[in-house]
């Protein structure tokens, strides 16, 4: 049976999957930083009087939100760059696999399912960040409700 890869498809493809796992892993980091910042602002909001201290964890939100959904879209072009390469692999077309061959170019990648605001509403992102908008605008009203 003849081999659909070769080691350059090998290698192309492995580079294009760092690409995917790095985004995949600052997703995670910025979900991860962003618990971090929400908690000691709501222990801060606490401990100290002051509306405006509450209110930079609705903006830390919607900034973290934003940074997600960028990365969330990144890794998507990523991966619709890969998924082209392999079909182009197992197709056989050799022109184009030649003429794509560790090209990591995204810029040109067009497809519907990898903007940036198809990522704004993906329920990969808009549950999580949606719950703890909610969450940090309800400790912001309840902080001016109580002064």
């Amino acid at each position: 049976m003849e081999e659909i890869f070769t080691e350059d498809d090998r290698q192309y493809i492995s580079l294009l999957q760092a690409n995917v796992d790095r985004m995949a892993s600052n997703r995670a980091n910025a979900k991860l930083w962003l618990a971090t910042l929400a908690t000691a602002i709501a222990a801060v909001e606490f401990s100290i009087e002051g509306e405006l201290v509450i209110w930079a964890s609705v903006l830390l939100v919607l900034v973290f939100y934003v940074m997600d959904c960028l990365y969330l879209s990144l890794e998507r072009k990523y991966l619709h760059l890969m998924q082209t390469y392999v079909k182009l692999c197992k197709e056989g077309d050799e022109e184009g696999r030649k003429a794509m061959l560790y090209d990591l170019d995204i810029s040109r990648v067009d497809d519907r399912a990898t903007t940036f605001v198809k990522s704004l509403v993906s329920r990969h992102t808009l549950p999580f960040y949606l719950v703890l908008f909610l969450a940090a605008l309800a400790l912001s009203l309840w902080s001016v409700l109580a002064n």
